[in-house]
């Protein structure tokens, strides 16, 4: 799987910590799911803002500044 939000290692964290083990029903493989997403949400978020930071610099050093002390870090 090749994916630029999430790697193998960060889906078999999330897996072992939702407790599901071998078989599993469908509210297992949907509450996996959700904590996925919620996991990768964060992770796309954080990247998200970081790109917009590094555009607004380029554009305009100050005002990427002000961003960034006001948004602070994840």
């Amino acid at each position: 799987m090749q994916n630029k939000w999430i790697n193998e290692d960060d889906v078999k964290q999330v897996l072992f910590g939702s407790g599901i083990d071998g078989e599993f029903d469908l509210d297992e493989l949907l509450e996996f799911a959700d904590k996925l997403i919620l996991f990768a949400s964060f992770h796309i978020a954080r990247t998200e803002r970081a790109m917009c930071i590094d555009f607004v610099e380029s554009l305009n050093t100050e005002v990427a500044k002000a961003l960034r002390d006001k948004r602070g870090s994840l």
